[in-house]
């Protein structure tokens, strides 16, 4: 059933409310033309990160090649414009939220730039307490794509259609954290025959039949510790399984005045209908498939130990754990359903490193030219060659596999999951198994109408205005 987004106008008034250009009064007599001449008189500026900043500065591992670069970066700028640039760390969760919108009732600053999660700034941005970034535009240019990505890029740093924060893409390991690729052991593959799965994807094989045939053919459960098939999570499962149908969460017509849930159409019912038949008849290839109980990122381990053959993972995970553990992976794109088009992968993505500036930042402006002279790339990877070098050298053993990734990062969405995004797919977790994909839609599809209307669509309206695609959905 279609709703019409009556409330879109009042919300986009309320957007531009709660949007702010900045908080106090600016206490330097400067003008920000020429930012390589801008002496900042020995003032001290604080990046607030939610990491250990002894352990991860900069979210890099500390005493490795590109925290050493990070850490050199903040030294130039700051000796470059006469000030101290220091880390500053506070916990996540319930620390940070209660921390930064305590700020709004106080009017004091905890830090001059946020550097975090955006699943911990968007309530906060959502009250209002981040900078606007079109406000300071003349430091930051989003539309270098490069630096700060593209449009798809930007909808998670969307609260209420305020856009709220960059990601320094051209940083490594900086970008949208991708939801879900496959990975596997070739090893392990290989003993079943399957030497290089990357062959089917190329040659147009890589189908859903074709996945679960790999599966049962690399499970051997007669081993005391069994090898299986595939470790998946059955929610993420479900939800690569619709948006490589053909399908999506909220999908709208021309204007964005309507919208229905993806799940229910054609497309969705069929691939809800196909992950049936999988917790139905491929249980036993599968590692604890339908284990509610089983945690999101309990399958890295067992991958790692030889307990699985393929991983439905997310690309941190490879970046931070699978990369230094396995020698010889490969990925693949989840693989399309009849609905779906086989040459386009569509993830999704739910987290990135987020810059951001307070609505109280003490220097609004200084904020900004601060965050795009250090994040600019690095002098050791300056362009697209260098990074795609990097990924290849110490991220994966295939040039292939970096190639994947990028197409993958072109097609990739926002999931709005702490929006009210996960309400429908947590809904089809628990109850799939048990009901029908009809029965469980018609029970519980109703449930993530506001986040649909409050936050996807402002969100859409946004980056259409933006980016100049009229298009955009």
């Amino acid at each position: 059933m279609k709703k019409t987004a009556f409330m879109i106008a009042v919300l986009l008034i309320v957007s531009v409310l709660v949007s702010c250009s900045g908080g106090s009064e600016e206490a330097f007599d400067q003008t920000f033309g020429s930012t390589d001449q801008t002496d900042l008189s020995g003032y001290t500026f604080y990046i607030l990160q939610t990491s250990d900043i002894n352990e991860k500065p900069m979210y890099y591992l500390r005493d490795t090649n590109l925290a050493d670069n990070a850490l050199q970066r903040l030294k130039d700028v700051a000796n470059r414009h006469n000030c101290e640039i220091n880390l500053k760390y506070i916990g996540a969760d319930n620390t940070f939220k209660t921390l930064l919108s305590a700020t709004l009732a106080t009017g004091e600053s905890l830090a001059d730039i946020i550097f975090t999660d955006p699943a911990q700034i968007r309530e906060f941005g959502n009250l209002g307490g981040l900078t606007d970034i079109e406000h300071v535009s003349d430091y930051i240019d989003i539309y270098d794509e490069s630096k700060w990505g593209a449009p798809n890029d930007w909808e998670f740093l969307m609260c209420k259609g305020t856009m709220c924060g960059v990601v320094p893409v051209s940083w490594m390991n900086m970008g949208p954290v991708i939801f879900y690729p496959i990975v596997f052991n070739s090893d392990i593959t290989g003993m079943s025959g399957f030497y290089d799965l990357r062959e089917f994807y190329e040659n147009g094989e890589w189908t859903r039949e074709k996945m679960m045939e790999v599966a049962v053919a690399c499970t051997d459960n007669t081993r005391a510790t069994p090898i299986k098939g595939l470790a998946a999570c059955l929610k993420h499962f479900i939800r690569s399984a619709l948006l490589n149908n053909g399908t999506s969460f909220a999908e709208f017509n021309d204007d964005v005045s309507e919208y229905h849930c993806g799940w229910t159409s054609e497309a969705g019912i069929e691939a809800l209908e196909w992950v049936k038949d999988v917790i139905s008849n491929y249980d036993e290839y599968m590692l604890e498939f339908t284990n509610t109980g089983y945690g999101d990122w309990n399958y890295t381990n067992p991958f790692m130990n030889n307990e699985a053959a393929m991983l439905l993972t997310s690309s941190g995970e490879i970046f931070d754990k699978i990369a230094y553990k396995v020698n010889n992976f490969g990925l693949l794109p989840f693989p399309a359903g009849p609905f779906g088009d086989p040459a386009k992968y569509v993830g999704f993505y739910e987290k990135a490193e987020t810059l951001s500036i307070p609505f109280y930042a003490k220097e609004v402006e200084c904020s900004a030219m601060l965050i795009d002279e250090i994040f600019s790339p690095l002098e050791q990877y300056p362009d697209a060659a260098s990074i795609e070098n990097y990924y290849d050298t110490n991220i994966f053993s295939d040039p292939r596999d970096y190639r994947i990734l990028l197409e993958m990062s072109r097609n990739c969405k926002y999931s709005f999951w702490p929006d009210g995004g996960d309400a429908v797919l947590n809904s089809l977790y628990t109850n799939l198994p048990q009901m029908s994909p009809t029965e469980v839609l018609e029970k519980y599809g109703a449930v993530s109408d506001k986040c649909i209307i409050e936050q996807m669509i402002p969100s859409i309206l946004t980056i259409r205005r933006l980016s100049g695609d009229e298009n955009y959905k």
